[in-house]
């Protein structure tokens, strides 16, 4: 079914129908807070939508640096909503995020661990500048030494 969605970035006529997917997860999430962020200008909102544009899923992220990943694509919210297709659309949505991060030049991604209070979270630098939530994605190849090298 990897055919039948299309990725992009948000558009103005998916806003409302994004919120709803979004309300799905995090039922205190007001209109207002949800259109402050989609227009901030910092986040990039990539949705994946089916073949009659029903928004299944979105992505948002923004790439800064970090203090200890150095650059870093910060994913606060991925979501994949569908009762059939959840895995293929989750999987579109990371890769996704993966090349925008490579082309980026980004050394790692993160994705933040769910939790109803992100959106309140999302300009919060101490919490952002922390390592210790969300799941981190090396996109460099780590230096291994072998025994031999000591």
């Amino acid at each position: 079914m990897q055919d039948d969605y299309a990725l992009g970035p948000i558009r103005a006529g998916q806003i409302v129908p994004a919120f709803a997917l979004l309300r799905a997860f995090n039922s205190q999430m007001s209109i207002e807070r949800w259109q402050d962020i989609t227009g901030q200008g910092r986040w990039t909102i990539i949705v994946a939508t089916d073949c009659v544009g029903y928004v299944r899923g979105m992505t948002l992220s923004s790439a800064c640096m970090h203090p200890i990943a150095h650059r870093l694509l910060d994913i606060p919210i991925l979501i994949a909503g569908s009762v059939l297709d959840e895995k293929t659309i989750a999987d579109l949505l990371f890769r996704e995020a993966k090349r925008r991060a490579i082309v980026l030049r980004c050394d790692f991604m993160r994705i933040w661990t769910w939790t109803p209070d992100i959106p309140d979270r999302l300009d919060d630098l101490p919490f952002y500048q922390r390592w210790n939530h969300g799941l981190i994605h090396c996109l460099t190849p780590a230096v291994v030494r072998s025994l031999d090298d000591n």
